[in-house]
């Protein structure tokens, strides 16, 4: 049973066009952000919230470039979850001294509310389900759907990748230091995966591994056994180019594959799901270029590691 990318929607604070990052020098970035009034009337829109309107977009533009209109499936990973209504709620409940305090931020200050947004909107009853795993929520989603199609549970799956930048977030995530040398970020991306080929599939998801508590001669043996007899003609990597980190220097240089590497953060910045973004990327490298195997490699934590590989169809 063969898995196929057929449809995109990112919204980021830079696209894989870009030749230049919008304001890489600074210490965050935020998402281009669309005109949502060309997706939903007005009167939905008062009830959304940013993370909401975020995730429900770039979801609409996934399925509208796949020509479908309800998935089978609706599969979210996130991080952080909706941290703009969780400061919203928590600042009210203080101010308030924990009283009349209005429960719409908390209601949507929940994780799943993204997927279950998404659902409600399209109408779809089918399975849906929410990851929070840190910087491997969107590899936890993605196995997720991934598993579901190679089971046939169902004939497709819509799996994002999604969480936000706030002022609140920004400033505890820097002093515990998250971000280390990374630029803040934060983006929505969706992606369309079915396992009909259809006309227009971007690349095929040939397998899924991720790994936690192991070593970094352990992650290698993992990542030589992935790739094993196969012909890699990209990595997409997540440190830039000027500040590589020591896990992403041993995989290139264990793989053989400097000359390969394609980074991303530098357009994405730095945030749990930041993975989905170079998903995103390698599918559409497919688009430009010739490539026949493209890996994507994340870590965290100098533990944990995950290895992504898409194929051409």
């Amino acid at each position: 049973m063969k898995i196929y990318i057929k449809g995109i929607g990112i919204i980021a604070p830079n696209y894989f066009t870009d030749d230049i990052a919008t304001n890489a020098v600074a210490e965050k970035m935020n998402c281009k952000e669309p005109d949502y009034t060309h997706f939903f009337d007005s009167r939905a829109l008062r009830r959304m919230s940013r993370m909401v309107k975020l995730g429900s977009t770039a979801a609409t533009i996934a399925l509208k470039e796949a020509n479908v209109e309800i998935p089978a499936a609706v599969v979210v990973g996130t991080g952080f979850g909706c941290l703009e209504d969780t400061s919203l709620f928590l600042r009210k409940m203080i101010t308030n001294k924990e009283e009349t305090l209005n429960p719409t931020p908390f209601i949507f200050s929940t994780h799943n509310t993204i997927a279950a947004q998404i659902a409600i909107q399209l109408k779809t009853h089918g399975y849906n389900s929410t990851y929070s795993h840190r910087n491997f929520s969107f590899e936890s989603a993605l196995l997720d759907g991934f598993l579901l199609l190679k089971e046939e549970e169902v004939n497709n799956v819509l799996v994002g990748g999604i969480d936000e930048l706030t002022d609140d977030s920004f400033d505890l995530l820097k002093r515990l230091n998250y971000y280390k040398n990374n630029i803040a970020g934060e983006g929505a991306s969706f992606f369309f995966l079915s396992n009909e080929k259809g006309e227009n599939a971007y690349a095929e998801l040939k397998a899924i591994e991720f790994f936690s508590n192991i070593t970094i001669e352990e992650a290698i043996e993992k990542a030589k056994a992935f790739t094993k007899d196969i012909s890699i003609d990209a990595i997409v990597i997540g440190s830039e180019e000027h500040q590589l980190h020591q896990n992403d220097n041993v995989i290139l240089q264990a793989l053989q594959l400097e000359e390969k590497a394609v980074f991303y953060k530098h357009l994405s910045g730095e945030y749990p799901t930041a993975n989905a973004y170079a998903f995103g990327l390698a599918a559409n490298y497919f688009k430009i270029g010739n490539a026949k195997n493209v890996l994507i490699y994340n870590h965290y934590a100098e533990t944990n590691h995950s290895f992504i590989l898409l194929s051409a169809c």
